[in-house]
């Protein structure tokens, strides 16, 4: 009988007191014994490490104490990971319900043999106190980058091997919002990746959320993210790739939205 892996879920965060509680019980509520849970904060003012001291006896590791941003803690919390897998779950993120972990097991022991270097899943978009699913497919590093954007790949809803620590390395802290995106391009330039269709993660999308607030310079990283991929490996056909996939993305979601359309084939370069 294969054993069930350790997982290990990362969450950093930083005055998250309005969230960090729906995320820490979605993940301690689990009915799944093997889970090592880190906490990296980066010196709360607000309430926030008076929440994780509440629930300190379920959390493997937490610390509070200033950062460079976010990455450079997320780096941090690698450094203590144990798993033989590891997700990245924000603090105003949370687990759609209690039998993730083994849904994530299952696919991981079935597809052990294949070496996947990352399994990720689909999510719940939550909108005030609507839930609206958001469906993915099979990627590829140069379907990745083709898109243009991190998407298909969602940061939320994706674990990723241990191996990839030592293969890939950390996350690059000179990105300060969109560092995620050049991790997942590392990640499939190396591993086949696998996707599992199920929602794994809600991701609330609300004004102050990082993705909202901080948009246009997200926005403008991922640019050169994508610019310093394509220089060193050029892609042929990308506008084809992405229009594809673009076009797929928004059918089995059943979105067509002109402008996100016009947005998505059309994006200036800077």
């Amino acid at each position: 009988m294969k054993s069930a892996p350790l997982i290990s879920v990362i969450t950093v965060c930083y005055n998250s007191a309005k969230t960090i509680e729906e995320t820490i019980c979605s993940v301690i509520s689990q009915n799944y014994a093997s889970i090592e849970y880190i906490i990296i904060d980066g010196g709360s003012t607000d309430g926030t490490c008076d929440i994780i001291k509440k629930y300190e006896a379920h959390i493997s590791y937490w610390h509070s104490e200033p950062d460079k941003n976010m990455y450079d803690a997320l780096n941090k919390g690698l450094k203590k990971v144990n798993g033989d897998l590891w997700i990245a779950l924000n603090s105003d993120d949370f687990f759609v319900n209690k039998d993730v972990m083994k849904v994530v097991s299952t696919t991981y022991l079935k597809y052990r043999k294949n070496r996947f270097g990352a399994y990720f899943g689909n999510i719940l978009k939550k909108e005030d106190e609507t839930f609206r699913n958001i469906s993915f497919f099979s990627v590829n590093y140069k379907l990745l980058l083709a898109s243009e954007h991190c998407s298909f790949m969602p940061q939320p809803s994706t674990f990723l091997t241990r191996e990839v620590i030592s293969k890939v390395g950390f996350f690059d802290i000179s990105y300060r919002y969109a560092s995620d995106y050049d991790y997942f391009l590392r990640v499939t330039k190396l591993y086949k990746v696998k996707h599992i269709p199920k929602p794994i993660t809600v991701f609330r999308d609300h004004n102050e959320s990082i993705t909202n607030r901080l948009a246009e310079r997200m926005n403008e990283e991922r640019l050169r993210i994508i610019d310093a991929y394509k220089k060193r490996a050029p892609i042929n056909f990308s506008f084809f790739y992405k229009y594809l996939s673009w076009s797929y993305y928004l059918l089995i979601n059943k979105r067509f939205p002109v402008r996100k359309i016009v947005n998505a084939l059309l994006m200036k370069k800077s």
